[in-house]
């Protein structure tokens, strides 16, 4: 027996609803995913921004400097930087330092080291 107009139509009715349902959520879930990704990139901007940039900056020099007041004592005087000054001058002329610039120890072929200028012939 065919179905009747009514009937056709209630099929169609809730065939058309479920389909608006499913509509309504996928639109949902793009706006949400859309709006999420636009407060990302908004963060992402204002994270970006000279003015903020700068603002972290002038911060973090102004706490460098207070915590290099703090250390104030740490600083070299001039005792300490004359002292500095020896030892480097005192390192300079170190022998490890000489032979690190080239120098070399020449033996003879029985390994002692050569002292004197005479001890060592020509060619």
């Amino acid at each position: 027996m065919p179905r009747r107009g009514s009937c056709i139509l209630g099929d169609r009715e809730r065939s058309l609803g479920a389909l608006l349902r499913r509509s309504d959520l996928a639109t949902q879930g793009y706006l949400q995913r859309s709006t999420s990704r636009i407060s990302n990139l908004e963060a992402r901007i204002h994270r970006a921004s000279p003015v903020v940039r700068l603002t972290v900056q002038l911060e973090r020099v102004r706490n460098l400097g207070k915590r290099l007041v703090r250390q104030g004592g740490l600083i070299p005087g001039p005792s300490e930087r004359r002292v500095e000054f020896l030892a480097r001058s005192l390192d300079a002329v170190s022998p490890l330092r000489v032979l690190g610039r080239g120098y070399s120890i020449t033996t003879t072929k029985g390994g002692k080291p050569i002292k004197e200028v005479n001890q060592i012939a020509v060619g």
